[in-house]
C-alpha cells in the first residue's frame, strides 16, 4: 500500500528545510534537487502576494522533509 503526503500550503513559509533535509539525506550531486519549493506571485499591486508550493518526491518511507518542517505544514501517514 502506498501512502500520500499532505502539505498545508497556508503554513508553508518557504524556509526550504524540506529540500535541504532531502539533499542531505540522499547526498544528491550539486545542482540536483529531488525536492524544491516553487515561488509564485499572485495578484497585482496593492493586493499582490506570494504563494509557496513545496514539490516533494514522495519516495521515502521515513521522509526527512516531514520531520524538519518548522511549521508542521508537511504530514505523512
Amino acid at each position: 500500500m502506498r501512502y500520500g503526503m499532505v502539505i498545508d500550503l497556508k503554513m508553508c513559509t518557504a524556509c526550504h528545510a524540506c529540500a535541504m533535509a532531502c539533499k542531505a539525506e540522499h547526498g544528491t550531486p550539486p545542482g540536483m534537487w529531488w525536492s524544491k519549493v516553487l515561488t509564485r506571485e499572485v495578484g497585482k499591486y496593492p493586493s499582490a502576494r506570494i504563494t509557496y508550493t513545496p514539490v516533494l518526491c514522495m519516495h521515502c518511507e521515513k521522509a526527512p522533509c516531514v520531520d524538519v518542517c518548522p511549521t508542521g505544514a508537511s504530514h505523512k501517514r
